[in-house]
C-alpha cells in the first residue's frame, strides 16, 4: 500500500471511522484483522515505505481499517506536539509516527481505570481519540511505557487490505501490551516476524 493512495480521500474516511468509533460500533469484518490483532510486514511487502512495518489495527468495520505503526519512533519527543509538557515523563516520551496519513494526534493507554471515551482495544489497553484527552494525560504525568502517542495513522478500504492479505504483504498476530508498549521497538518487527501465529 502506497502512502500515496492511502492519503486519497483520507479526511472522509477518517470522519466516517470517526463516527463510527464514537457510535461504539464495533461491526467487524470477519475477513479482516480485528480490533486489537497486529499486521506484521512480510519481506513480500512491495511498499518501501512499509517495510518491515509493525501495525496495531484500531479499527475494523464496514468504513475500512485503521491502525497504528508500533515501530516507527519519530525522533521527536510527545512534548514537540505540547510544549508545555516538556517537563514530565510523558512528555519526554518518544512520539510515534501513527502512519503516513498525517491526521491528529491519538494514543494507546494502559490502565485499570481508563478516561471518559476511551475505546478498549483488549484487555487494559485503550484508545484515546481527542487530542485534548491525550494532552491531559501527558500533562498529568502518565509515565511510559503506560501511555504512547501517535502522529497519523495507517488507513485501508477493507477491499485494499483484503488484497494485501491474500498476496501474503502482511502476517496477522494477536495483540499483546507487551507489544504494544515494547521498550525496543527497533527490533520489534524481526522478533514478531518469527513469532507464532
Amino acid at each position: 500500500m502506497s502512502h500515496q493512495g492511502a492519503r486519497a480521500g483520507a479526511s472522509a474516511w477518517f470522519l466516517l471511522v470517526l463516527t463510527g468509533l464514537a457510535a461504539g460500533a464495533r461491526a467487524e469484518c470477519a475477513d479482516l484483522p480485528a480490533v486489537g490483532k497486529i499486521l506484521v510486514a512480510t519481506q513480500s511487502a512491495p511498499d518501501p515505505d512499509f517495510a518491515r512495518t509493525v501495525i496495531l489495527i484500531v479499527h475494523s468495520g464496514e468504513e475500512g481499517v485503521m491502525g497504528f505503526m508500533l515501530n516507527r519512533p519519530s525522533g521527536f519527543p510527545v512534548s514537540h506536539l505540547f510544549p508545555e509538557t516538556s517537563s514530565t515523563d510523558a512528555g519526554k516520551a518518544p512520539l510515534y509516527m501513527g502512519g503516513f496519513v498525517a491526521q491528529g494526534v491519538r494514543a494507546v493507554l494502559r490502565s485499570a481505570a481508563p478516561p471518559q471515551g476511551a475505546r478498549r482495544l483488549f484487555n487494559d489497553v485503550w484508545l484515546i481519540l481527542s487530542a485534548a484527552q491525550v494532552e491531559k494525560l501527558v500533562r498529568a504525568g502518565e509515565r511510559p511505557p503506560i501511555l504512547r502517542a501517535y502522529a497519523g495513522y495507517a488507513g485501508w478500504s477493507q477491499g485494499q487490505l483484503r488484497n494485501e492479505l491474500s498476496l501474503g504483504h502482511w502476517r496477522v498476530v494477536p495483540g499483546s501490551a507487551a507489544a504494544v508498549f515494547d521498550s525496543h521497538p527497533e527490533t520489534l518487527w524481526k522478533r514478531l516476524s518469527t513469532s507464532p501465529r
